[in-house]
């Protein structure tokens, strides 16, 4: 049964609310946090697809993964020599 309540989203959910009170750089660097948990759980489901022999899902899964591994080097280069 999949979920059908915010609480039920919440729970299994692997991102969570950012903190308001993070500075510029507090918050690009838990944006390249999310970006590479996003990357991590598309790999996941890109081993998933292939198990099932579902090419067209696999592919689909490997450009969001491409876009998230590019994002969070990109948000990453701006946070080298930060503290």
């Amino acid at each position: 049964i999949p979920p059908s309540s915010m609480r039920e989203f919440l729970e299994i959910a692997k991102l969570k609310e950012a903190n308001p009170f993070l500075n510029d750089f507090e918050m690009v660097a838990e944006l390249v946090e999310d970006h590479r948990l996003l990357s991590k759980a598309s790999k996941q489901i890109v081993g998933i697809c292939d198990d099932h022999k579902d090419q067209g899902t696999s592919d689909l899964i490997m450009e969001r993964m491409r876009f998230h591994d590019k994002s969070a080097w990109m948000l990453g280069s701006h946070l080298k020599g930060r503290k």
